[in-house]
């Protein structure tokens, strides 16, 4: 017997849909960054700084995360801080070439992925500030 897809719908539309074309495909206005640091300190620094440009309106460290990779030929096992960076569509391309030049690894990695769906009120505080109505200055 083959099995049929389940298709789950939202109790309620609190997802944030910010367009939805003929054939079923729901686009949102977060992206997702992860990137990785050496240590916490080299986090901070950068996510500070995006954060008062304004490319993102949050950043997430996940300390104690362990690398292997290749690097020049040789296997590398490091211990790394992960960050996940929220940023909307129209600053992606400007939020990852800022990322690139404040980063201190010689090739550092920088993944963006588009969010399926959000609850619509995490949609619009990511807008608000991100636009800069929601503060006028930070605090240093």
């Amino acid at each position: 017997m083959k099995a049929l897809p389940i298709i789950l719908e939202p109790k309620s539309r609190s997802f944030l849909d910010l367009g939805i074309n003929y054939t079923g495909e729901v686009r949102t206005s977060l992206h997702l960054l992860f990137t990785s640091f050496a240590n916490k300190e080299e986090a901070l620094l950068t996510l500070r700084t995006l954060l008062k440009e304004r490319l993102i309106a949050c950043g997430t460290l996940l300390p104690s995360a362990y690398s292997l990779y290749l690097w020049k030929d040789q296997l590398e096992e490091t211990a790394e801080v992960v960050v996940f960076l929220k940023t909307s569509t129209p600053l992606l391309n400007q939020c990852m070439e800022r990322l690139k030049e404040l980063h201190p690894y010689e090739v550092p990695e920088i993944i963006a992925l588009e969010a399926a769906a959000l609850d619509s009120d995490y949609g619009n505080w990511l807008k608000q500030v991100l636009s800069g109505s929601n503060f006028s200055s930070f605090a240093t």
